[in-house]
């Protein structure tokens, strides 16, 4: 019976981080589109504040709200600087889509799931098997082999290099350090009440510095490309930090690292469907060998987790 509620346990954990990585896969493309009419700051407001009223609701609904009511003087600073990080992380990622493209970000975003991981060690005391160390390795090697073609491209270009790479570097990780503070709130605090403190606290922070009126310039397609960033926060976050109950930080870490192949397949598709709007750049050999080493790492590395 028990094991019966692991194993169920496990696949909800699973499930929930894997639509996290669909989720933010799609949305570097997204934010990409929008950028070219609306400045980063103003549309990672405007995520907010859409996140912040639905998940509001969400909350009043559920009688969700008296949590807060149990937090310290500590919990609350936590609960703070945890939002301060979230923010600087939402606004450097989309900033630096100003200099480098979406697949470029994707490169050196890859830095995150290793500074999770080891984030996981340190702080929460989680093991790794020695299946799940060697996972490790061919999963770095696989990645540089899938993004062979992609290093030369970025570090041929001094601008992206110096200005875009630093951006999504350091957004990195800042999310780290948000990710286990979070981790750390929710033995008293939903993972939705985090958010909405989170979304809040943005809406006020970013609010002197966002530009509404610019809000009103925007056509039917730019709205639909907001609102599905702003639906993308509330659930993509919403299911991240639920799948953090479920499965460990290394396990949530090795699925993140996949979020470049999504990102590149649906880079693709949107390609060969729209031609006029996206780009794509060919794969080689030695790329699609990287594509086998990631996945079968990632597959390999949570069954070790299971087996435990």
């Amino acid at each position: 019976m028990l094991k019966n509620a692991f194993v169920a346990s496990k696949s909800t954990g699973l499930s929930l981080a894997l639509l996290t990585v669909l989720l933010w896969s799609i949305l570097p493309l997204a934010l990409v589109s929008i950028l070219s009419v609306l400045d980063g700051i103003s549309i990672t407001w405007f995520r907010f504040t859409v996140a912040a009223i639905l998940c509001f609701f969400w909350q009043v609904y559920r009688g969700a709200l008296k949590e807060f009511t149990q937090l310290t003087r500590k919990d609350w600073s936590i609960l703070t600087l945890a939002g301060l990080l979230l923010i600087a992380d939402y606004v450097g990622f989309t900033l630096a889509l100003n200099y480098i493209s979406a697949i470029a970000a994707t490169v050196f975003s890859q830095v995150t799931p290793f500074f999770l991981c080891l984030g996981g060690i340190i702080v929460f005391k989680e093991r790794l098997s020695l299946i799940q160390v060697l996972c490790f390795v061919f999963l770095l090697i696989g990645l540089v082999f899938f993004f062979n073609d992609s290093f030369t491209a970025v570090l041929t270009n001094k601008e992206m290099l110096i200005t875009g790479a630093v951006i999504a570097v350091l957004s990195s990780l800042i999310w780290v350090f948000y990710a286990l503070l979070q981790k750390s709130l929710l033995k008293k605090l939903s993972s939705s009440n985090i958010l909405l403190y989170i979304y809040g606290l943005a809406i006020v922070i970013l609010g002197p510095f966002s530009d509404i009126e610019a809000l009103s310039k925007l056509d039917s397609y730019d709205w639909l490309l907001l609102f599905f960033c702003a639906l993308n926060t509330v659930i993509a976050y919403g299911a991240f930090a639920e799948s953090m109950k479920h499965i460990d930080t290394t396990q949530v870490s090795m699925l993140i690292s996949t979020i470049p192949l999504f990102t590149i397949t649906l880079s693709y598709l949107a390609f060969i469907t729209w031609p006029l709007h996206f780009t794509f750049d060919e794969i080689n050999l030695v790329g699609w060998l990287g594509i086998f080493m990631v996945v079968a790492s990632v597959i390999i590395f949570n069954q070790a987790g299971k087996d435990e």
